[in-house]
């Protein structure tokens, strides 16, 4: 029981990654195309900075993911080192 909780924690844990990794590949891809239709339309760039909106709304939710992962890391570390002293 404790080998399969340990190994639903560390697919929980490649999971929410790869979700962040996808969140962060969206939000650039979102970028870059703003900044080409703004150059089309030969308008000024967009600030860098992020000013709210969806640019500090998805930092904010990459920020919370990449903690849920780390706190699925830390329970898989945990479940490891119960099972090992479980063992011996």
């Amino acid at each position: 029981m404790q080998i399969f909780e340990a190994v639903s924690q560390i697919n929980l844990g490649y999971l929410l990654g790869f979700w962040s990794a996808k969140v962060e590949l969206l939000q650039t891809n979102y970028r870059d195309n703003w900044s080409i239709k703004m150059e089309t339309q030969n308008l000024e760039k967009p600030r860098e900075t992020p000013t709210g909106g969806v640019q500090t709304y998805m930092a904010g939710l990459v920020m919370v993911v990449a903690g849920v992962v780390l706190a699925g890391v830390f329970l898989q570390a945990l479940y490891f080192a119960v099972f090992l002293i479980g063992m011996g």
